[in-house]
């Protein structure tokens, strides 16, 4: 949960409070009854919601959406994933993140990072779970495409 707050917001001391606020939430209303069918989708989204809520009390001049900035950095997750490639080929995947849109950075963090089902990941993110389908399939589409085309220009000059 942390990893994944520090990707919303950067900030170390609001993802701290924002997560003990959380939890101490839970603990508050743990005896009223409640409809949550999974927790782990139930917590990522309350996260969110708590991090996009007090960066706009502190900003209040900005528009939320405005303030949301998910960031991707791979570099823990590149390094793990992609042990045995060269660094040729983490470099390519970092810039055809940094390519895709907030939104499709987000979707692929919390799907393949943090192995949300898409039901989990559709909740975090408040959309249909056909929606993150979409967004999951067109920013690998797009990934794949990008890779593509960086691996023939890095031929082209190499």
């Amino acid at each position: 949960m942390y990893n994944y707050g520090m990707k919303l917001c950067n900030q170390h001391d609001l993802v701290k409070d924002s997560i003990h606020d959380l939890f101490i939430n839970l603990w508050k209303y743990r005896s009223k009854p409640s409809r949550i069918r999974a927790i782990k989708p139930y917590q990522y989204k309350a996260l969110r919601n708590i991090i996009l809520k007090a960066q706009a009390q502190n900003s209040p001049s900005v528009a939320v959406e405005a303030a949301y900035h998910f960031s991707f950095d791979t570099s823990v997750e590149t390094k793990f994933i992609l042990r045995e490639t060269q660094d040729g080929q983490r470099d390519k995947l970092q810039n055809a993140l940094n390519l895709l849109t907030q939104k499709q950075r987000e979707v692929i963090f919390l799907k393949f990072f943090d192995q949300l089902s898409y039901e989990a990941v559709a909740h975090v993110l408040g959309i249909s779970t056909k929606a993150t389908y979409k967004l999951v399939a067109r920013a690998i589409a797009f990934l794949r495409e990008k890779m593509i085309l960086i691996t023939a220009l890095f031929s082209l000059l190499g």
